[in-house]
């Protein structure tokens, strides 16, 4: 498995573009050079929000509270 990377707000653009344009997910993989599992994931998060851009609140949620963080800090 290759590293993974964040799409640029250019390759977003393009994959929605294409994608209104007519061209179909395989296509649009096969120009850009991404995998079709990206395009069909970035076209259904514009479906579903209205945006390409990535979600907010994403990753690892916060365990510790602002007091044990201070905590830490001192020791």
């Amino acid at each position: 498995m290759g590293k993974k990377r964040e799409l640029s707000i250019a390759e977003r653009s393009s994959i929605i573009t294409l994608h209104s344009e007519g061209y179909s997910e395989r296509r649009i993989a096969e120009r850009l050079g991404l995998p079709r599992s990206t395009i069909n994931y970035t076209i259904k998060r514009k479906r579903e929000t209205g945006s390409p851009d990535i979600r907010p609140g994403r990753g690892r949620k916060k365990v510790t509270s602002k007091s044990q963080d201070h905590y830490m800090q001192l020791t």
